[in-house]
């Protein structure tokens, strides 16, 4: 189901809290949620540069906020067109989840088998992303607290790609299949409608032998 009310900030404090709740109690499962927001908003990884990465002026003339989430990974634009899925899971509920690398591996291969029927050229790259031949459509990152964890990330489908290279800089770290590509040459809308994509991951994960209830 999408929750379509709420800011960014308030969807990532509500990854944060399910992800403590989970880590306190493991027992009771892990959800898997799926939200939007229809204004946008630029979102710093943990160790992100606001100096690095973004036009910070061009976002305070447009009112487009600049947040922090707790996980790592790169910094994004988010806003319409940008689904953006959260799976919190207990590190006990698949073998794969007891390391960083092995988690990576285990969820970003899953989430492209989901997508396979539809999107018959969709590969991991990098670490974490989702791509289209070599085009980016998804990134993808997680926090890991001592019994649960959280991978989120965001599938551009419909999104105003434009104002990407408006806001963000050409980030400084980039995984070595990007090739030093500007931003309109290097992410696209996987062009998949929003329910296909919920259907897809949510038929994926319900399918993998762990508890998961959808939010």
């Amino acid at each position: 189901m999408l929750d379509a009310t709420g800011s960014t900030q308030d969807h990532l404090d509500q990854d944060n809290a399910h992800l403590t709740a989970l880590d306190q109690n493991p027992n009771q499962g892990g959800i898997l949620r799926f939200w939007e927001s229809d204004t946008y908003c630029v979102v710093l990884g943990r160790s992100g540069s606001i100096e690095d990465d973004v036009y910070a002026s061009r976002c305070d003339t447009d009112s487009v906020p600049v947040i922090r989430r707790s996980s790592g990974g790169g910094t994004v634009l988010q806003g319409p067109g940008c689904l953006s899925y959260s799976l919190i899971m207990p590190i006990q509920a698949h073998g794969a989840f007891k390391t960083i690398g092995s988690t990576n591996t285990f969820i970003m291969q899953t989430m492209a088998d989901s997508f396979r029927t539809d999107l018959s050229t969709v590969s991991v790259q990098g670490h974490t992303d989702l791509t289209i031949g070599m085009n980016k459509f998804s990134g993808n990152a997680q926090r890991r607290l001592r019994h649960a964890l959280l991978f989120h990330g965001t599938i551009l489908y419909d999104f105003d790609l434009d104002k990407i290279s408006y806001y963000l800089k050409q980030p400084p770290k980039q995984p070595e299949y990007r090739n030093n590509r500007p931003h309109g040459n290097f992410i696209v809308n996987c062009k998949l409608s929003r329910n296909q994509i919920c259907d897809c991951l949510t038929h994926a994960w319900t399918s993998v032998p762990m508890h998961t209830r959808l939010e």
